[in-house]
């Protein structure tokens, strides 16, 4: 990390002495058990809820009080309920914040330089960052939400929010200047026409309505279903690869798309005019439900529980061309989520359309103008998604191919 100025006490400096193998074999351990924190704190749905950070003051003095038995939490002492809250909070952005820029910024070497040291001497003797380390990678306190829940604690017991303010201020000074740097920074990329690219992708940018739970689905979960419906949206009842009734804009519009929270599968150009339809009683029922099953599907925007792929977050985290793009149209980490949801959905539906048909028009033996016609819309498709992919940073195919299985795969928890 450059320009590390007025965070020394992150750094501890290098010995000159190996560790010996036991505290190595130690200091892996606990960076596995790091890795399950870092996940939790990067699940949208989880990071600012009440279930990660539970605001229950007997819950965390008894967490707090499984290791220092003899000490009364502090919030047991505090009389006012509004003073409690305004210290849980503190605490909670505090911590939030730390681990989300220390994960970003902290070079590894450093980190196993704290759990190292912590290991090799008195608990007595931890600096405030070392005791927070060793409690989120001690598995004695359970799994990962447990371990938070026990750190919470710890933050809020020794006032960490206060005492250590300056060393998050630093760390947001660093990636501001990061990110002012990266926006900076035009990434070369070999695209004809950048601009029309970054238009287009502005154009889709404020029309996600529903990529966030919804994706779209292999043809072959359609084909190989022995029930006739399943070939068919449930709402408007048209086959959704039926190339001899609709244009191929009709049936890449209306594409089947899995619901995530039910598993329900519609067009989606039905679903988005369900989205968009007024709700019939707001006062009893303020939000949309599966048309088919009648789960809920819409929520407050600080309860959209989806399960983004991790490597797309992190990809907007780290990745220059992706920060560049972001600061170009004035987006956010959801809005740019959600863009790049909505491009893995377009891209399956363009691949899926033009292997069926590939097929259809291989088994005719013939070629119909219609038939060539929607290939060729196909491919000039994928060609525009694929310039779109590498506006977003998305040059490795490994990369890309890992994320858009992940959020196939990937279901909602309410």
């Amino acid at each position: 990390m450059e320009n590390t100025a007025g965070l020394e006490e992150l750094f501890p400096r290098a010995k000159d002495v190996p560790a010996k193998g036991e505290v190595y074999k130690q200091v892996q351990e606990r960076l596995k058990q790091l890795l399950d924190i870092r996940a939790l704190l990067r699940s949208p749905s989880r990071r600012e809820s009440a279930d990660l950070f539970p605001f229950d003051i007997d819950y965390l003095s008894s967490r707090f009080q499984t290791v220092y038995e003899d000490t009364l939490f502090r919030l047991d002492t505090i009389a006012s309920t509004d003073q409690a809250r305004r210290e849980m909070q503190a605490a909670r952005g505090w911590l939030v914040q730390m681990l989300n820029l220390q994960a970003r910024h902290l070079p590894r070497e450093n980190l196993i330089r704290i759990l190292r040291f912590a290991i090799e001497k008195a608990e007595s003797e931890w600096s405030d960052m070392e005791r927070l380390y060793m409690a989120l990678t001690d598995e004695e306190q359970g799994d990962s939400e447990m371990r938070m829940d026990y750190v919470f604690a710890i933050v809020i017991h020794f006032q960490y929010a206060t005492k250590h303010a300056h060393i998050l201020g630093r760390l947001r000074e660093c990636d501001a200047n990061r990110i002012r740097s990266l926006q900076k920074r035009p990434p070369q990329l070999a695209i004809q026409n950048e601009e029309a690219v970054r238009k287009r992708i502005q154009e889709k940018l404020h029309g996600c309505k529903l990529d966030h739970f919804a994706c779209a689905v292999p043809v072959t979960s359609i084909t190989s279903s022995a029930c006739e419906d399943d070939r068919a949206c449930s709402i408007c009842r048209n086959d959704y690869l039926d190339f001899t009734a609709f244009d191929i804009e009709d049936l890449i519009s209306d594409y089947p798309v899995k619901i995530k929270f039910c598993g329900h599968v519609i067009g989606k150009d039905c679903l988005e005019t369900w989205m968009s339809t007024p709700l019939a009683d707001p006062a009893k029922y303020p939000y949309r439900a599966c048309p088919l099953c009648r789960t809920q599907i819409e929520f407050e925007e600080d309860r959209r529980y989806m399960d983004v792929p991790e490597c797309v977050q992190e990809h907007t985290d780290v990745n220059g061309t992706a920060i560049y793009l972001a600061g170009k149209l004035k987006a956010d980490e959801e809005d740019c989520w959600n863009a790049i949801l909505r491009l893995m959905s377009e891209e399956i539906v363009a691949e899926e359309l033009l292997h069926e048909l590939n097929r259809k028009m291989k088994s005719a033996g013939g070629e119909d103008e219609r038939l060539v016609k929607a290939r060729t819309v196909l491919e000039e498709k994928l060609k525009n998604l694929g310039d779109e992919k590498l506006m977003w940073g998305f040059n490795k195919v490994l990369d890309w191919a890992k994320a858009k299985k992940e959020w196939m795969n990937a279901k909602i928890i309410v």
